[in-house]
């Protein structure tokens, strides 16, 4: 749908998506079982339908093929090893401090630091929301050999839609934190606004990593990986075993700006800034 830019049909199943996991998560939380029981099982039923409606739509459409192209299925298959490695940095970027918050501080001080997480995430489903419509039109042109001379408006627009999520999410936070939870969640209202700065960092990273992705340079995308892991556990270990959970939450902008950097270098490394040579490394 994306590729096709069937933009209504696409807005339509990732809506349905986003309401049927949160609807369906806080329906089994407080009439079944408060536990975090009910939000998997929120994820998993929200999956389900997904996938049901998936297969309706590529039956009707005929996109399954009958005879497989082995030599295709082989490259792929190699190259995405390369973004299973790049989809395991991403997870370490953004949900291993929640570990790292449970192991060094406990089940108690851990929960706050996951409400807090729960808010600043609304931050990465409309950042993932706008990279869905971005990256076929960002593809497209990269295809052209356009870099950022050419497409720094949509960059500019991204950026601008980013910081007023941004915004919009702080005012969402805070009268939440003080007009609906309970008083003793107010004293960790700050974590969510530092965590929100974090997944503001990692949206703009994310939009340079789709460069990285199009060239399909596998050392490239092993490199930025294993940085990016690397800058993850580092940065949350010593924040964890040193520091108070605050500074926790802090460490994300940390890791989040370091990742940016390296994000950065590799696009610059690829041609992407430079504008008399080459856009794709050998």
């Amino acid at each position: 749908m994306r590729n096709q830019n069937n933009v209504r049909l696409f807005t339509i199943v990732s809506l349905v998506k986003i309401l049927l996991e949160i609807g369906l998560s806080i329906f089994f939380i407080y009439f079944i079982y408060k536990n975090w029981y009910s939000r998997a099982l929120g994820y998993l039923l929200s999956g389900v339908v997904i996938a049901v409606l998936f297969f309706l739509h590529i039956r009707k459409n005929k996109f399954l093929v009958k005879r497989v192209n082995y030599l295709t299925l082989k490259k792929e298959l190699y190259f995405g090893l390369s973004g299973l490695i790049l989809q395991t940095a991403i997870f370490f970027l953004n949900s291993s401090d929640k570990f790292f918050a449970m192991a060094f501080f406990g089940k108690e001080k851990a929960g706050y630091y996951s409400v807090a997480s729960t808010f600043a995430a609304i931050q990465y489903i409309v950042c993932a929301a706008l990279l869905q419509y971005l990256t076929p039109v960002l593809y497209k042109n990269f295809a052209k050999l356009q870099t950022w001379r050419n497409l720094q408006h949509l960059y500019y627009k991204f950026f601008l839609a980013m910081f007023v999520t941004l915004i919009g999410v702080t005012i969402f936070t805070y009268m939440i934190y003080h007009f609906i939870l309970k008083t003793e969640y107010k004293e960790y209202a700050c974590f969510s606004y530092i965590l929100g700065a974090g997944s503001f960092l990692w949206a703009i990273g994310s939009v340079f990593l789709q460069y990285i992705i199009f060239n399909k340079n596998k050392k490239v995308i092993f490199h930025v990986s294993i940085l990016t892991i690397f800058i993850s556990f580092v940065v949350n270990y010593l924040a964890s075993k040193y520091l108070a959970i605050q500074w926790l939450c802090v460490a994300q902008i940390i890791s989040s700006l370091l990742t940016l950097l390296v994000i950065l270098y590799y696009n610059k490394k690829q041609y992407f800034f430079n504008f008399d040579k080459a856009n794709v490394i050998t």
